[in-house]
């Protein structure tokens, strides 16, 4: 088995496994574990919004710097 990163890591970076879990499997007594890929799923989400609305603005001044 092999491990892929989705970006790249540095020194010092923490890697988080998904091992596809279910809440209704899993004991109880690991909430860590979901609070945890919530908390990466949002920063994920966070991290492509940004880049959206970085693409979206700079379409727009090179909209404007052609007029």
């Amino acid at each position: 088995m092999s491990v892929w990163t989705t970006k790249e890591l540095k020194a010092g970076d923490e890697l988080f496994g998904y091992y596809g879990y279910k809440n209704s499997i899993f004991p109880s007594d690991f909430p860590w574990y979901f609070e945890e890929k919530l908390r990466i799923e949002r920063e994920d989400r966070l991290e492509e919004e940004k880049k959206a609305k970085l693409m979206s603005k700079s379409k727009k001044m090179k909209k404007k710097s052609k007029k």
